[in-house]
């Protein structure tokens, strides 16, 4: 297929796709005072914060952990 051809199709497909008969799930489709919507929004933008800060902490433990231990230790030894 024709890069063209499937750009095309890729558009038409999106535009009928995000129309508002197909999209009645979307969360913010019809929601009118609904407090599970703000939870779920303050949980969606506070996760990427939440996996970044876990990522880096657990890397800073692991970092400090290994400057306390002997540089002169092996693996094998015991």
């Amino acid at each position: 297929m024709k890069p063209v051809a499937a750009m095309l199709i890729a558009t038409v497909l999106g535009v009928v796709l995000s129309s508002q008969d197909y999209a009645s799930a979307c969360a913010v489709c019809g929601v009118d005072g609904e407090p599970g919507f703000l939870w779920s929004m303050g949980f969606l933008i506070s996760m990427p914060f939440v996996i970044a800060t876990v990522t880096g902490g657990y890397f800073v433990y692991n970092s400090r952990r290994a400057k306390k231990e002997p540089a002169n230790k092996s693996i094998f030894s015991e």
